[in-house]
């Protein structure tokens, strides 16, 4: 069974084509692994971090037409890293061109391309997010193995693996549920700048973070099997062996 959210979350990286060798970890044959990392998280907690992500794509994880976010660090931060397995996630303005969804999300997430955090009086976070899986690749072809997953147009993942072009990318999983009562966040403008996280230990203090997921179990299972199946064809392991 997969719809995995323990505690200590394994995260599977693909490898890097480097130049200089690396010791590699015992691996399934055809697949090639460069290290295991651990994602630190307190099972039953409230997420006290939120994720900055493109409002369209959140909009899409929300609606459970979307899985999975292909990341990378911002300007001051190295090749990304999730700070735990357990977030919010923080809609931002990145990109009006609707071009940059697929044809059939461009019109459902029309307003979404608009969007601006920094008009309203108080930033809502209505969704929280539980990472179950992640793999980090250097691969290009992660761009059509992954179509299936998520409603990103082409010219937007050709625009996020030319960023910081060195960095790998980080495949996210997430398991998406719309929280009961939203968090509402009173605007500060350290919320904004070019980095991912935004520390809200401050305000999630006695917040319950109880929602409804947005796809249900047996349909998120088959997704999960789905997501791993695309990976093996760019050296991706799963989550669980």
């Amino acid at each position: 069974m997969l719809l995995n959210t323990r505690a200590d979350l394994h995260i599977a990286q693909a490898p890097f084509r480097p130049n200089r060798p690396k010791r590699h970890i015992q691996a399934p044959r055809g697949l090639r692994v460069t290290e295991q990392i651990t994602v630190p998280a307190v099972a039953g907690t409230t997420p006290c971090i939120a994720l900055k992500e493109w409002a369209a794509l959140v909009a899409a994880i929300g609606d459970g037409k979307q899985t999975i976010l292909l990341r990378k660090g911002g300007i001051r931060e190295g090749p990304f890293k999730a700070p735990a397995s357990s977030f919010y996630l923080f809609p931002t303005s990145f990109h009006s061109e609707a071009r940059l969804l697929k044809p059939d999300a461009e019109n459902a997430y029309h307003k979404e391309l608009s969007f601006d955090p920094r008009a309203a009086q108080d930033v809502v976070l209505s969704l929280a997010a539980d990472l179950t899986g992640a793999w980090l690749t250097s691969h290009g072809e992660i761009v059509d193995a992954l179509q299936d997953f998520h409603v990103m147009g082409h010219d937007f993942l050709e625009k996020r693996m030319k960023w910081r072009k060195q960095q790998p990318i980080t495949v996210l999983e997430l398991r998406c549920r719309r929280l009961d009562t939203p968090l509402v966040l009173p605007q500060d403008s350290s919320f904004y700048g070019c980095f991912s996280w935004v520390d809200l230990h401050s305000h999630c203090q006695g917040f319950n973070a109880d929602g409804q997921h947005v796809i249900g179990d047996q349909d998120f299972r088959e997704r999960q099997a789905g997501l791993r199946t695309a990976l093996e064809t760019v050296e991706a392991l799963p989550l669980q062996k």
